[in-house]
């Protein structure tokens, strides 16, 4: 429906591909809002400057349907957790809206959730279950409410999408012959690789550091419960450069603040990103 949309304002595949990285392109925003939250102004200008020159985005972010939708993903995250963490009510239905969105766009709309309910848990723990049920069932009810005006109006039945969804899933060609086990490592050794190196050891560190204080509630550990939680459901078996794109903001955002730590000179970092982005299309060339 996207590109149906694109084609009647211009037709042509290079609409299609204008409109493919316009779309994608709007993960700046999310990045920068979830920078922000967390890391303030320099946090942002870093996180901003990572992703934008990632591998995983300079390779495919310009060359992926699976592009467009990642920034709603990633923005019903942010609008979500906006309204879990400053108790706001607009913020909350922003970020069920998005949510509903985002589940009518792609399968993956699940894996936010992980995200949202370590979060959850470090709001609990702080301020009791009082807003944490309230924002949790502010958040169903418009998700669900937006769900069912849709079949109301159209006959659209979520349920039965869902099962077809999985059912094709199943019977996919490539599916069945890729071994699950394998790729819960397959998938984060590969995730880790076309973020960028600096990027990745960033990441890793900050994960581990997470589990060495037992912050459960931090940002770190919501991005890695997404993470494991993408990797063990099995739907995804190979492919996270483009799959995974929704999960790259909160990663390069763990990564900023580890880079911040460290005092990475962000031309050295930049440098290195691009660099390695420009190799892996030197040596392997591949479709894209």
């Amino acid at each position: 429906m996207f590109y149906l949309l694109v084609d009647r304002v211009w037709a042509g595949l290079d609409a299609a591909a204008l409109a493919t990285v316009a779309a994608g392109c709007l993960g700046l925003l999310v990045v920068a809002g979830l920078a922000r939250d967390e890391l303030g102004d320099q946090g942002e200008r870093v996180a901003v400057v990572c992703w934008a020159l990632a591998p995983v985005t300079v390779l495919y972010l310009a060359t992926s349907a699976d592009a467009m939708w990642a920034p709603v993903l990633a923005g019903a995250a942010l609008a979500a957790d906006r309204g879990l963490q400053r108790r706001s009510l607009g913020w909350t239905v922003a970020g069920g809206v998005l949510l509903w969105l985002a589940s009518m766009l792609s399968f993956a709309a699940a894996l936010v959730l992980p995200f949202l309910a370590v979060r959850a848990l470090a709001v609990r723990a702080a301020a009791g279950w009082g807003w944490v049920l309230r924002w949790a069932a502010a958040t169903t009810a418009v998700v669900l409410g937006l769900a069912g005006l849709l079949w109301a109006a159209t006959g659209y039945d979520v349920v039965a999408a869902v099962a077809a969804v999985d059912d094709f899933w199943r019977h996919a060609p490539g599916t069945g012959q890729r071994v699950w086990w394998v790729w819960i490592f397959g998938d984060l050794v590969a995730f880790a690789a076309i973020l960028g190196f600096p990027l990745a050891a960033a990441l890793a560190v900050r994960l581990v550091t997470a589990v060495r204080e037992r912050a459960w509630g931090s940002f770190e550990a919501a991005t890695g419960a997404a993470l494991l939680a993408a990797a063990c459901w099995g739907h995804t078996r190979g492919e996270v450069e483009r799959m995974w794109q929704f999960l790259v903001p909160f990663a390069v955002v763990v990564a900023a603040r580890q880079l911040l730590r460290w005092r990475a000179g962000l031309p050295l970092v930049a440098g290195l990103l691009l660099g390695q982005a420009l190799a892996v299309q030197l040596l392997f060339y591949t479709r894209w």
